[in-house]
């Protein structure tokens, strides 16, 4: 099983859409940033903020479930699973992350 860590609190919907048409630049620190807040498998919480390159549906029946992928701060992917409604979702750290 992939190792993920829980995604406990993030942005709503309408601060997801705004961060998709912030800025022009192709650099991290030119668009707007979000805040994620994680919690790994010792209870541990960690926000990390992260430019969101792209969003889209996980699924076709839910209109709230979202693959997201962006870049954090240091330039590491994020990818993640994600309840627009409840803010809450999972991110699968790339193999060298972990």
């Amino acid at each position: 099983m992939a190792h993920s860590i829980e995604i406990v609190k993030g942005p709503n919907k309408f601060d997801l859409m705004v961060s998709l048409f912030h800025g022009d630049g192709q650099v991290v620190g030119e668009r707007q940033m979000l805040d994620f807040e994680l919690r790994d498998e010792n209870g541990e919480t960690l926000t990390v903020s992260v430019c969101i390159w792209s969003v889209e549906r996980e699924g076709m029946l839910s209109i709230e479930q979202w693959v997201i992928k962006g870049l954090t701060a240091s330039g590491k992917k994020f990818p993640i699973s994600y309840n627009a409604r409840t803010r809450k979702g999972y991110y699968w750290p790339e193999p060298e992350d972990r």
